[in-house]
C-alpha cells in the first residue's frame, strides 16, 4: 500500500479563519483565504465587525508568517 505524499500536516492558523481575511496589494485590500493570508508578507488585516452604519471594522494583523504549505516561520 502506498504512503501518503504531499501535504499531510496540519497547518496552524493563529487568527480567526471565520472571519474576513484581508491582504494589502497596490494599495488596494483584497479578501483572501486563511492559506494566502498566513503567508502574506505584506499588510494583513482581519474585519472584527460592523458599526451602526453597516461598515467593516478591521484590525490590523501582526501574527508570525509562514512559508507557503508549512508550519514554518519566516
Amino acid at each position: 500500500m502506498a504512503e501518503k505524499r504531499g501535504h499531510t500536516v496540519k497547518l496552524l492558523n493563529p487568527f480567526p479563519i471565520e472571519k474576513s481575511l484581508e491582504v494589502e496589494l497596490n494599495g488596494k485590500w483584497y479578501r483572501t483565504i486563511s492559506k494566502d493570508f498566513r503567508s502574506w508578507t505584506g499588510k494583513r488585516r482581519i474585519a472584527i465587525g460592523y458599526d451602526e452604519q453597516g461598515n467593516a471594522i478591521h484590525e490590523e494583523y501582526n501574527g508570525p508568517i509562514f512559508q507557503e504549505g508549512t508550519n514554518k516561520t519566516i
